[in-house]
């Protein structure tokens, strides 16, 4: 019999973790906001840009997250974890010494390999600290620490850029640009985090079995097996994730370059919009998809996600509007829609692997997602611009449009195939 901790416990577990994604978002996207000052200060591009918000972080974000998925299925996941705070902290002040793309780009991989501990840790703890019937709002709630990262990234962040930019004086006499003063200010609290995190107490595993010593070839056999329900979650879940790291990474620059915003007036207005509508988007979500489960029909995860992906392809017309009010409303929807999807996929992972692969499982959706949805993405979007779009203030939105509607109607052609190929062999 399974013995899942109490309710109290669980909650307090989901909130410390939560904070920890929320910061490790904040810590990741901060650059967002502060493209301009940065390429003027360093004389790099766009692509450049996109290769520091991306490729930089994503790389070894990746390349991390399958060792350190292993460690979790055998290991203590809350030492794993965070250790792993520390690691990105650490990385995230060095980004404010940095002179160079050069090393910008190196503290930028230092802090994807100190995140890439987090997620697949994190989703392993919330599968054997919740029941199944209410793991969707628990991975919902913890998948939308990116969402809201991003939002208190832009709230925050812009204000503190703002207050470092009116210093007249250098704090404690050290001379630095306002962009590298708030990669500290935002980088260090982290350790306060990390001391948080130790507070957990490390969950009983759930339904261990003789596979708890597979090794990786047979893991991927395993995979391989159940490869007609997990690919399409997969595959879905990296082409929507290149359209939700595009609105964090690029739209904030869309925003500066096509209606004169400054960064505090850019963080004030989406900080709120991803704090919002990406709460209710996880909450909407995780209800849409344990109503789906509690009527009994097939896929229900994949359901979701092809409403989801639908929606989402509609609203990446946003970025080609010309009235900022109306931008502002309708990007509210879009951030709405966005954060409904995550939540789905991850519980979905959660149910269908054996507990032995879940830290794997999930690290190699991190794989797919950050190489193809961060690094890739970013750079699509960014070389896009360049390419199609030179010299045009709105090209940064012309080219995320162009992406975005594209991989997220692939999404949702992919989740749609794949429930009427199930439901025709039904048949």
């Amino acid at each position: 019999m399974r013995r899942y901790p109490t309710a109290p416990r669980a909650l307090a577990t989901l909130a410390i973790l939560l904070l920890a994604y929320i910061v490790s978002f904040l810590d990741r996207q901060i650059l967002a906001l502060m493209v301009n000052p940065i390429r003027a200060d360093l004389n790099i591009s766009d692509f450049q840009v996109s290769l520091l918000q991306g490729l930089a972080f994503a790389l070894f974000f990746s390349m991390m997250g399958i060792p350190i998925g292993r460690l979790a299925d055998r290991y203590n996941r809350i030492y794993i974890i965070a250790t792993g705070i520390l690691f990105w902290s650490l990385m995230t002040a060095l980004c404010g010494l940095a002179n160079s793309f050069l090393a910008l780009f190196v503290f930028r991989m230092g802090v994807g390999i100190g995140e890439a501990a987090l997620a697949p840790a994190g989703y392993s703890v919330l599968g054997d600290s919740f029941p199944p019937d209410k793991l969707v709002r628990a991975t919902s709630l913890f998948g939308q620490g990116t969402t809201l990262g991003a939002g208190l990234s832009l709230l925050v962040g812009g204000q503190v850029i703002e207050y470092f930019e009116r210093l007249k004086a250098a704090p404690f006499g050290v001379e630095l640009a306002p962009w590298q003063l708030t990669f500290l200010a935002v980088g260090l609290p982290g350790i306060m985090v990390a001391g948080l995190v130790l507070l957990i107490r490390e969950p009983e595993r759930q339904g261990r079995s003789s596979m708890s010593d597979i090794n990786f070839t047979a893991a991927l056999a395993s995979f391989w097996r159940m490869r007609a329900t997990l690919a399409p979650l997969y595959i879905c879940g990296t082409l929507l994730s290149i359209v939700n790291f595009g609105a964090v990474t690029w739209f904030p620059t869309h925003l500066t370059r096509n209606f004169g915003l400054t960064p505090g007036e850019i963080g004030l207005k989406l900080g709120l919009i991803h704090l919002g509508g990406g709460l209710l988007g996880a909450t909407l979500g995780a209800l849409f998809t344990e109503r789906l489960i509690r009527s009994g029909a097939h896929e229900p995860y994949l359901r979701t996600v092809f409403i989801v992906a639908s929606l989402i392809a509609c609203f990446m017309i946003t970025p080609l509007l010309g009235n900022l009010g109306l931008v502002t409303i309708l990007w509210f929807f879009a951030v709405t829609v966005q954060g409904a999807y995550s939540g789905s996929v991850m519980a979905a992972i959660q149910v269908t692997v054996p507990n032995e692969l879940r830290g794997l499982s999930t690290a190699l959706l991190l794989v797919m997602s950050s190489l193809g949805g961060l690094a890739l993405g970013s750079a699509l979007i960014g070389g896009a611009s360049q390419l199609f779009f030179p010299d045009d203030p709105a090209g940064v939105g012309k080219a995320f449009t162009l992406v975005g509607v594209t991989c997220a109607a692939s999404s949702a052609f992919i989740a749609w195939y794949r429930l009427r190929s199930r439901a025709t062999r039904q048949t």
